[in-house]
C-alpha cells in the first residue's frame, strides 16, 4: 500500500482557512436523562468513557487541533447555546437521537438559520428514529416548512 493514505476531513475542506466558524455541540457522554425522550442507550458512550469520563471530548478536541474557526461546545443543547451559539446560521446539521433534544434545539435555533440556510435531520427516514419524524414533521409544519427525506435517511430543509 506504498502511496495510499488517509487525509483527514479538515486536510480536504483546508477547513482553517474558510472565514466562516463551526460550532459542535456535545455532552460527550451520551443522552442527558432529562432529553431521553425515546430512552436509548448511552452504552456506547459508557464504554468509551469508562476509564476516562473525558475520552470522547479528548477525541474531539484531538480531530480539530490548529483549527481556531471550530469550537467545540461541551454540555447540554439547549443550555450550551446561551453560551455559544452564532447569531447566524447556513447550515445546520441536528444529530440527537431524540425527539425532545431535537426540539428543543431547533425553538432556540430556528430564527437564528438564515433565509436560504439548510437544516439537515440525521436520522429523519430511519424508523427506529420515527419520534423525531412526526416531532420535527409536526414543527416545521407550524412553520410552513416541510423536511425533505433523501436516499440516504436524512432529512433536508431549506428555510424560505
Amino acid at each position: 500500500m506504498d502511496g495510499l493514505f488517509v487525509r483527514r476531513d479538515h486536510e480536504v475542506l483546508d477547513w482553517p482557512s474558510v472565514s466562516k466558524s463551526l460550532y459542535l455541540y456535545d455532552t460527550f457522554e451520551g443522552i442527558p436523562p432529562d432529553y431521553n425522550s425515546e430512552n436509548r442507550s448511552n452504552s456506547v458512550y459508557e464504554q468509551q468513557n469508562a476509564e476516562d469520563p473525558d475520552a470522547i471530548y479528548k477525541l474531539a478536541q484531538a480531530r480539530f487541533i490548529g483549527m481556531p474557526n471550530v469550537q467545540l461546545v461541551r454540555g447540554t443543547v439547549p443550555e450550551t447555546l446561551s453560551s455559544a451559539c452564532p447569531e447566524k446560521i447556513a447550515l445546520l446539521h441536528i444529530d440527537m437521537n431524540s425527539a425532545a433534544s431535537e426540539i428543543a434545539a431547533l425553538e432556540v435555533l430556528w430564527e437564528r438559520v438564515v433565509p436560504g440556510g439548510l437544516i439537515v435531520f440525521d436520522d429523519y427516514g430511519w424508523a427506529m428514529y420515527a419520534a423525531q419524524k412526526e416531532a420535527e414533521d409536526a414543527f416545521m409544519a407550524a412553520l410552513g416548512h416541510t423536511i425533505m427525506e433523501l436516499p440516504t435517511g436524512q432529512g433536508l430543509l431549506i428555510k424560505h
